[in-house]
């Protein structure tokens, strides 16, 4: 029997941020986003986002998440 653990492989990090992201700008406005509770809401590590967009500042990150969500809202 093998002890190893699945990995785990979310395929649609981004979008799925952006859902958790809009969620919690509606009910709790701006200032409770941050990418380790997007990530919780999503089901992924709270590391994953930071793996998944190497390279890129977790702050712009963060910034470029609430202008989508934004621009998601307004054309809703």
């Amino acid at each position: 029997m093998s002890t190893s653990h699945p990995t785990y492989h979310h395929g649609e990090l981004r979008p799925a941020l952006l859902r958790a992201a809009a969620k919690i700008l509606e009910k709790e406005g701006r200032d409770a986003i941050s990418l380790r509770d997007l990530a919780r809401r999503a089901g992924v590590s709270h590391n994953a986002p930071y793996r998944h967009f190497a390279g890129e500042d977790p702050e712009a990150l963060l910034g470029e998440t609430l202008v989508a969500v934004r621009f998601v809202q307004r054309s809703a």
